[in-house]
């Protein structure tokens, strides 16, 4: 470990893994208990927050590398099926 992840209080990893754990299998339990939090503070509940933000930007990154590999699957199929027509 460096010395950055030594500074991190043990509740604030302890939330992060809860809430990207419950964000990942548990979506709606996520969605009713970060309507709770909105005003609350510790560092407990700030890593349930970042964990579960975390979790969703994996996702939102993970949806649009697929889409990428449609489009980019689609533009080969295009070029294949191109080429055959002209021969």
């Amino acid at each position: 470990m460096d010395d950055s992840t030594h500074n991190i209080d043990p509740l604030f990893i302890k939330g992060f893994n809860s809430g990207y754990l419950i964000q990942k299998h548990e979506e709606k339990l996520m969605t009713m208990i970060l309507k709770g939090l909105d005003t609350s503070e510790s560092a407990f509940l700030n890593g349930i927050k970042a964990g579960s933000s975390l979790f969703k930007k994996e996702k939102f990154l993970e949806a649009i590398s697929k889409a990428k590999g449609k489009e980019n699957q689609n533009d080969n199929d295009r070029d294949f099926g191109l080429e055959h027509s002209i021969k």
